[in-house]
């Protein structure tokens, strides 16, 4: 489900566009609001500690393709 909403986000980003874009979950759905001006990552939370602590994982272009 990560893989669709990080492609989906890609694509508006790429177009220098914003909207929502739906994150499923296993306790539901959510809307996100994704534009140029709003800085998100992502990360698996069972490799990675959610607090903030870890670096180096911003939503560019590269890492995104790479997923």
């Amino acid at each position: 489900m990560a893989g669709i909403f990080v492609r989906r986000a890609q694509q508006l980003l790429d177009r220098h566009e914003s909207g929502l874009v739906p994150l499923l979950h296993k306790d539901g759905i959510e809307l996100l609001l994704v534009s140029d001006a709003i800085p998100f990552s992502v990360h698996d939370e069972d490799l990675m500690p959610s607090d903030g602590s870890h670096t180096g994982l911003t939503a560019d272009a590269e890492t995104i393709r790479a997923s």
